[in-house]
């Protein structure tokens, strides 16, 4: 979790993540040695906290600690080249601008100027490792054209429950919604708004 860290200095949050997390792989590297970089980057988890953190509730200060959606922006794009493991922030129900330039406090609101969603879909390019299970299928239906049917059923029964509001999701768990299969990123109960496609922060397409 990059953010609330409460020493009254104002912080760059989207730098603040990268130098934590260049910290975490420093560590890894010195008690788990052997492996690439790349697995070491892979191993790395990062949460956010969308909008002012809970510095600015506690203190009122408005300019020390906000993960503004620039951060958002700058940080997604950074974690698709470096090849983190998770990227996600803290909390779903604060994505909106319900109260811009205030410490939300108890408010499920971000204290940004925002529009609705706006930090899911900046963030919603990020993919972890698990997108790659697709590509097999892909290479393995172009390495038989002689049976041209056999990719029909894959495509056209994808494997997992249908998506429903109400419906309590573990981490892992695979859905279906609108003939596309999504992952849980985050155990939750699922809620009218919350379709795969509008959260990304809980559910990855695959």
């Amino acid at each position: 979790m990059t953010f609330d860290y409460y020493d009254g200095v104002t912080h760059d949050m989207a730098a603040a993540t990268q130098t934590a997390a260049t910290g975490l792989v420093s560590q890894l590297k010195g008690v788990w040695p052997g492996k690439t970089d790349a697995q070491y980057w892979n191993q790395v988890g990062i949460i956010e906290m969308n909008g002012q953190d809970d510095y600015a509730n506690d203190t009122g200060n408005l300019s020390a600690e906000v993960f503004t959606l620039a951060n958002a922006t700058t940080v997604t794009n950074w974690a698709k080249a470096k090849g983190i493991g998770a990227l996600s922030f803290w909390a779903l129900q604060r994505d909106n601008g319900g109260c811009p330039g205030q410490a939300p406090g108890e408010r499920n609101c971000s204290g940004v100027a925002q529009s609705t969603w706006q930090f899911s879909q900046l963030m919603r390019s990020f993919t972890s490792g698990a997108t790659n299970s697709p590509t097999p299928s892909a290479s393995a239906s172009s390495a038989s054209p002689s049976t041209p049917s056999s990719p029909s059923p894959s495509v056209s029964t994808p494997a997992g429950t249908a998506w429903e509001a109400g419906t309590a999701y573990k981490v892992g768990q695979i859905v279906t919604y609108n003939g596309k299969r999504y992952q849980c990123r985050q155990a939750h109960t699922a809620i009218v708004s919350w379709e795969p496609p509008n959260v990304l922060a809980l559910w990855l397409p695959l």
